[in-house]
């Protein structure tokens, strides 16, 4: 398997041009079904956008709009600044597979600032004592979970038969690298999509869009251990699922907010 650090190890498609597109590989072992994992595409798009001069500003939004699988192969990578202010910079990635978009990044980077306007961000719940590990099952779990040790509440993990859609337990990186924000990326999209804790059988989904918000600042002492994580959908169907989510740190703190469109291909 390849660790993330590697799968993130991009090129220059033109070395003479260091504003140009790269390429990277995107692995088998960071696929899901048919497509690559959707945190590891995102990752991918944010470490060209670092690569092309990113990241000198505190990362606050990330929006992936996913036009198309990504299947594992090579993968092109456009890098767009869009603007640039006295305290916000936004730029577009553009992920490409075999001269066709397979998805698109909207990042903003924004310093902070002194505000009277504070609000706590909620810590996180303790996790359940119930909590049963979510072990990896050659042929039935997606190739990218390898990457993770997860435990979940037993009322909130996949095939459940629950009659709500929603998702509660902690993760964890098995590289033992650092948590940066590629790695924070993979982590908050690790989980499966809440709804199909509805179903009490294996059911295809596919992400639409994915909006994460950076609300706290990486630990500084790497994240190491159990992130906490929680997700539920505040509206499903028409065969879609208007999905919220929450990441907390090992220290406790709400680090990010995501929201999903997701579609599921339930039959009844």
């Amino acid at each position: 398997m390849r660790t993330l650090a590697e799968l993130l190890t991009l090129t220059d498609v033109d070395p003479a041009d260091p504003t140009g597109p790269l390429t990277g590989e995107l692995t088998e072992d960071w696929a899901q079904g048919r497509a690559g994992f959707g945190g590891a595409v995102a990752a991918m798009g944010l470490a060209a956008w670092h690569r092309r001069g990113g990241g000198q500003r505190p990362l606050r939004s990330v929006m992936v709009d996913f036009v198309r699988p990504t299947a594992p192969g090579p993968v092109r990578l456009v890098v767009q600044l869009l603007g640039e202010g006295r305290s916000t910079r936004h730029a577009n990635v553009r992920v490409e597979q075999d001269g066709a978009c397979t998805a698109t990044l909207t990042i903003v980077e924004g310093e902070g600032r002194a505000s009277p306007l504070r609000q706590p961000a909620p810590s996180a719940a303790p996790l359940p004592e119930d909590a049963v590990e979510f072990s990896y099952i050659e042929g039935m779990s997606p190739a990218f979970t390898r990457h993770f040790t997860y435990r979940m509440a037993p009322g909130a993990m996949p095939f459940a038969n629950a009659p709500r859609a929603g998702m509660d337990g902690v993760v964890r990186n098995n590289d033992g690298q650092p948590v940066d924000l590629p790695a924070l990326l993979c982590l908050a999209d690790a989980f499966p999509a809440p709804v199909l804790a509805m179903v009490g059988w294996p059911t295809p989904i596919s992400t639409a869009t994915w909006l994460l918000n950076i609300v706290d600042a990486l630990p500084t002492d790497g994240g190491a251990g159990w992130w906490r994580y929680r997700s539920g959908a505040v509206a499903v169907g028409d065969g879609y699922a208007d999905v919220d989510g929450w990441l907390w740190a090992p220290d406790g703190r709400l680090i990010a907010t995501s929201r999903q469109l997701v579609a599921e291909f339930a039959k009844a």
